[in-house]
């Protein structure tokens, strides 16, 4: 080094005696609903579950599989299994996407959306009922 120059370091030790490292505190980053497409309701499992593009991912890009949320649904002590609503969404069909505990890696589909293609109900001479 040049005369006048100096070196200048700091760092944080820990004991030798230490088997692993201390975790590192990092923040979780925190997920808000998003919008997104449906791209496959095929669930290989059986569990009613779709895989989706959300709106700021790719071409190629997608989801694992997402569990899609119900109204009612699960058991009781009368009706042991598939009790309540089965609604999955279509190929297609814009959903919204809700994250358990705010966590980017648990996702579940909240509902699915009209949209401006979509849409065809809310008019003054809509009279259709199912």
């Amino acid at each position: 080094m040049s005369q006048g120059s100096y070196y200048k370091n700091r760092f944080k030790a820990i004991p030798a005696t230490i088997k692993a490292l201390p975790s590192p505190k990092v923040r979780m980053p925190l997920a808000e609903t998003q919008m997104a497409t449906v791209l496959s309701n095929a669930d290989p499992q059986g569990k009613d579950r779709v895989r989706v593009r959300m709106n700021w991912q790719t071409d190629g890009m997608q989801t694992g599989w997402v569990r899609v949320m119900t109204p009612d649904g699960g058991s009781s002590k009368d009706v042991r299994s598939n009790r309540g609503f089965v609604f999955i969404p279509e190929v297609g069909d814009q959903v919204l996407l809700g994250f358990r505990h705010g966590d980017p890696a648990r996702p579940y589909v909240m509902g699915s959306l009209f949209n401006g293609t979509t849409g065809g109900g809310g008019l003054e001479d809509n009279h259709k009922k199912v």
